[in-house]
């Protein structure tokens, strides 16, 4: 197969296209912000050389769908240092739009409060959007008869 064809170039050629063309899909989240693929990553073969074995480990567990190139600091730029592979739910959780929620000493957003605790999510995203304390909205359980 032609390195052209391989999942870990596509996620490479994906990572330069969003950072390089402010008109393509996602440039608002990228280039349009200044994130930007360090000098060194320019090279597909550097790349490799940096996140090619985390790239076939997680990808051997994980499978293609859910491996996902993720910049730790969604400020910070493409670098080795500020970058690994996350599943779906991971990326997910790392956007940059979630709002977050502290509670005894722990700082989680919606999803991962629901997980947490039991409650349905859409019941808590309705509750911190009507203003409760995260106290408040992660302890009140909804008694159903």
């Amino acid at each position: 197969m032609p390195k052209n064809e391989t999942p870990l170039h596509r996620r490479w050629r994906a990572m330069i296209e969003r950072c390089k063309y402010v008109d393509n899909y996602g440039c608002r989240n990228h280039a349009g912000r200044g994130i930007k693929v360090c000098r060194r990553w320019c090279s597909f073969d550097n790349f490799v050389a940096d996140m090619g074995r985390s790239f076939r480990r997680h990808f051997s567990i994980h499978g293609s769908r859910n491996t996902l190139l993720d910049r730790r600091n969604n400020n910070g730029h493409y670098t080795k240092g500020n970058c690994h592979w996350v599943t779906s739910k991971q990326n997910r959780n790392n956007a940059r739009d979630n709002r977050r929620f502290s509670f005894n000493r722990r700082t989680l957003n919606i999803r991962q409060w629901s997980e947490r605790t039991g409650l349905n999510y859409e019941t808590l995203r309705s509750r911190f959007n009507k203003g409760w304390p995260a106290k408040r909205a992660l302890a009140v359980v909804i008694r159903t008869h």
